[in-house]
């Protein structure tokens, strides 16, 4: 049957119905066919749904954090030559940085540090501050911090503690870590571009620098001299620039716990205002900066109101190290760049759970070894592993040195390679 005489049969009411009109129905005719065919036509817009779908995760997980950063390397280097397109491959040695000012200065780590941060246990004041002359001795001294991905396409928030008058901010690695631009709000007003001097994924700490002076730093005090039940503040930004001040107490002292597989010593608090309070410092009743709270330390313990800090006493040598050297030494790692795959990525592409290899590092033994990127790691000395956390959680176990057995699936074929450990801090010369 043509189109024209389909066409007449669903539109022509008395080939359907009787003289009456309406109130008397003619033969009934078989619709099976029909209700087939527009079964067949529901499935296949179901299909090309869920392709959208499906298609559009991809584009915004795999491309964006694996592809995407190679694709804005050779982007940059077409525009403007040699010039980095994140702080992973950033030498801290170059003059000037994609974002910021034209003509920044970017010293080497240690170069013009200066001082790192002191810690008192004198007291100004013969009895504690209320909280509203703590605020204002200590918001100046907090920053709002924003920064992008590698690539550009998303951006996180959160804050940052001033520790001297030249620009030296304390902060978390996530917040920071393979940036493509970082932005730090003063209190008060004023905007500055930064760049990352050094980080610690062990700890969670990151310094940056900002091209400014006659700042108000900090004041760090004694966490030894803190209990439980002390009454606390935080300052920091769950809306980016608030500079919201939460009050409470110490909940619990020191524990350890596991942060991306590593050991970590905190405390407990529930002086924290949301996500944006990551970077935020943890002030005593005197106005002096006790902790740095990390919320995505947090995010596997659902502490509900509560969250985790470093005690400054934890992280005052790793702070020391970044002003030095730009890394904390004694680190072991593979020295490569990984990436964890996401589920989607792995169901769509029938990809294996695993860390995807971004970049090897020339100073590890790995890429002589045989190990290239675009492998994924499966397993490591036999342990099944499916992210980063435990990949870490093993290989932390093991001193700088040491050698793995690392699982690595090519062309969807297994292979065992073996890989020594390097002091993390190798990857950054």
């Amino acid at each position: 049957m043509d189109r024209e005489q389909d066409r007449n049969e669903y539109f022509d009411p008395g080939k359907y119905y009787s003289a009456s009109a309406y109130t008397e129905p003619a033969d009934y005719r078989d619709n099976s066919k029909r209700q087939r065919r527009s079964l067949l036509l529901s499935m296949l817009a179901g299909a090309c749904i869920m392709a959208v779908i499906i298609s559009l995760i991809y584009m915004f997980t795999f491309y964006n954090v694996v592809v995407g950063p190679e694709v804005k390397k050779d982007v940059m280097a077409a525009a403007e030559g040699n010039v980095p397109s994140n702080s992973m491959d950033f030498e801290l040695s170059a003059d000037t940085m994609p974002g910021l000012p034209e003509g920044m200065h970017i010293p080497p780590p240690g170069a013009e540090a200066g001082h790192s941060i002191n810690v008192s246990n004198n007291y100004d004041y013969e009895e504690s501050l209320t909280i509203k002359h703590i605020y204002r001795k200590c918001a100046p001294s907090v920053v709002s911090i924003s920064s992008t991905n590698a690539d550009f396409t998303g951006f996180t928030t959160g804050s940052g503690i001033i520790m001297n008058k030249d620009g030296y901010i304390i902060t978390n690695t996530h917040l920071v870590d393979n940036s493509g631009y970082i932005n730090v709000k003063l209190y008060g007003g004023g905007e500055h571009s930064a760049y990352l001097v050094g980080e610690d994924e062990a700890s969670g700490i990151a310094v940056i620098k900002i091209e400014a002076e006659n700042l108000v730093a900090a004041e760090f005090g004694d966490f030894s001299e803190v209990e439980v039940g002390a009454t606390v503040v935080s300052i920091g930004n769950p809306i980016e620039g608030s500079f919201s001040i939460t009050d409470g107490v110490i909940s619990s002292l020191c524990g350890t716990i596991k942060y991306g597989g590593f050991p970590v010593t905190v405390f407990q608090t529930n002086a924290q205002s949301g996500s944006g309070s990551s970077g935020s410092p943890v002030i005593n009743e005197y106005g002096q900066v006790v902790g740095i709270i990390n919320t995505d330390m947090s995010a596997d313990y659902d502490l509900e109101k509560l969250c985790f800090a470093l005690p400054i006493s934890v992280a005052k040598p790793i702070i020391d190290e970044l002003m030095d050297h730009g890394y904390v030494e004694g680190r072991p790692a593979l020295g490569l760049e990984l990436i964890d795959i996401p589920l989607s990525v792995s169901a769509y592409y029938g990809m294996p759970m695993g860390i995807f290899v971004e970049k090897v590092y020339p100073q590890s033994n790995a890429e002589e070894a045989g190990i290239t990127r675009g492998d994924i790691i499966v397993s490591i000395n036999g342990v099944k592993i499916s992210g980063m956390d435990e990949l870490n959680e093993v290989k932390n176990g093991f001193k700088v040195g040491d050698k793995v057995t690392l699982g690595i699936v090519r062309n969807m074929d297994i292979h065992n390679i073996e890989v020594t450990l390097i002091d993390s801090s190798q990857m950054n010369k």
